[in-house]
């Protein structure tokens, strides 16, 4: 995905750039790739897709798979992976963290989720961990849907999970700040600012990120990055999933597989579809 300059920055971080103080940054590249694995926490559905995926080999797709965090506990597992992202900088991670044990069971895919070709197909194919958020325009996610509907294999079976917005993100119209500390070895380490806005009528999430790159106490590289995350609502992705062939058969309210309830606040959801009978 290209940097989203169509959202707006705040106005110090766009002094910031003229000034020459920083420089723009896309995300899921460069400094940002490096800090993913710090800032992406948990591991509660790398546990469920282990679950859910049966215990005999299968062929995996995932959609946004960046350095691997669910692509290599499943290739353990025994799992035929492809790992499809479009940052190189994020393939660039996951060749580094795969064991050479591994190699043949882990295939990256350097490819835009909105529009991929593979002469394979799929027994499960995982839009995981809200990755769907970074699809904004509806045309976006729809052909995202139809490129998944093109590689599962009859029997096999589409899985995204993602979070429903929760009152106190909703509630964030004005934009808060949010400063985070990572260390990355001995006098190496990064701050990071990030701003962040909900737009109830876009249902859109407007992030702001200053990341501070530290040697010895000292400020060696500023980077700002705009970005932004659609919060899709559980039948629009319902009915995306129905113009691409799909049927959903099964939605979870959560990685432990408690019923879905639309009366909660926020909360995560896990859709199943597979290919619709002829």
């Amino acid at each position: 995905m290209d940097v989203n300059v169509d959202e707006p920055l705040q106005p110090e971080l766009v002094k910031l750039l003229a000034l020459g103080c920083a420089h723009l940054q896309r995300d899921y590249h460069g400094v940002n790739a490096r800090l993913y694995d710090a800032v992406q926490g948990g591991l509660r559905d790398v546990e469920y897709y282990l679950r859910t995926i049966p215990s005999a080999p299968a062929m995996v797709l995932e959609l946004g798979s960046g350095t691997g965090r669910i692509a290599i506990p499943l290739a353990e597992a025994g799992h035929i992976v492809y790992a499809l992202d479009s940052s190189p900088d994020m393939h660039r991670g996951l060749r580094d963290k795969v064991p050479s044990r591994l190699s043949n069971r882990v295939v990256p895919v350097e490819a835009d989720m909105r529009d991929f070709v593979l002469e394979a197909r799929f027994d499960y194919v995982i839009l995981g961990l809200n990755t769907v958020f970074a699809l904004l325009a509806e045309g976006s996610r729809r052909d995202c849907f139809r490129s998944v509907s093109r590689h599962l294999k009859p029997k096999g079976r589409f899985v995204l999970d993602f979070m429903l917005p929760s009152a106190s993100l909703k509630s964030n119209r004005e934009g808060s700040y949010e400063l985070s500390m990572h260390q990355e070895g001995p006098g190496r380490g990064y701050v990071i600012l990030t701003f962040s806005r909900y737009e109830e009528e876009r249902r859109l999430s407007v992030l702001n990120f200053l990341t501070l790159e530290m040697v010895d106490n000292r400020i060696s590289g500023a980077f700002v990055t705009p970005a932004a995350e659609y919060y899709p609502t559980v039948n629009e992705i319902r009915l995306l999933i129905e113009s691409a062939g799909m049927e959903v058969v099964e939605i979870l309210g959560g990685y432990e597989g408690q019923p879905f309830s639309e009366t909660g606040d926020g909360g995560d959801v896990i859709m199943v579809a597979r290919l619709r009978p002829r």
